[in-house]
């Protein structure tokens, strides 16, 4: 927004910066019920169709923009606010008051990351009792069928690790990253590959407050 030197979209930027909190937090969670769902249908099938049949689902829907919006609120228009640094070209915490350093790092980074992890965990959970499902299966179906279900067994496979594994390396990218000196690699992996606010959390010895 500051390089195309608008004086609207300067003085407003907060408000971009909030939306990209916001739209990041329900990509997270909207994720998060993704691997709950796959979770709970093979642990516990019983539950499954009352806990995600339609009327429920939308709740999830629902709660999940609510979250987001109440906690991006809350963090990034009450407390805080977010700015766009034209010398790093990213998003960044206006850090003051002093709390904000702590929301950069403990209200999204360590959040997201805690849900990332979590993710993984049910993913895995999931995966072992689909290899145990198929193990199963394979000793009372035609070869055929087996091999139907090997290649549905492989589709969730793929999906489940990709997943987890994009949204944990975006999580994780803003590591090393941070230490680079050419503007662009860290525009990329602090804006294009995770939270736009991790990046100056992450920088104890950065209490500079950019105004």
């Amino acid at each position: 927004m500051d390089f195309l030197d608008v004086f609207l979209f300067q003085e407003n930027v907060f408000i971009f910066g909030f939306l990209v909190a916001v739209f990041h937090d329900v990509s997270v969670l909207t994720h998060f019920i993704i691997s709950l769902n796959r979770f709970i249908s093979v642990w516990c099938p019983i539950f499954y169709k009352t806990m995600f049949n339609l009327k429920y689902t939308k709740l999830f829907i629902f709660a999940v923009w609510l979250i987001s919006f109440l906690i991006g609120s809350l963090f990034h228009i009450v407390l805080c606010r977010i700015r766009f640094n034209a010398d790093l070209i990213l998003f960044t915490i206006i850090l003051a008051p002093s709390y904000c350093f702590e929301i950069g790092r403990y209200g999204d980074l360590f959040r997201n990351s805690c849900i990332v992890i979590i993710m993984m965990i049910l993913d895995v959970f999931t995966l072992i009792k689909v290899k145990l499902i198929s193990n199963e299966i394979k000793k009372s179906v035609s070869e055929q069928a087996v091999q139907q279900f090997t290649s549905r067994d492989r589709r969730f496979l793929a999906q489940a690790v990709t997943q987890g594994s994009l949204f944990l390396l975006a999580t994780m990218v803003f590591f090393p990253t941070r230490f680079s000196v050419n503007s662009w690699v860290t525009f990329l992996g602090g804006n294009s590959c995770g939270r736009w606010t991790h990046h100056d959390s992450l920088q104890p010895g950065n209490k500079k407050t950019y105004m």
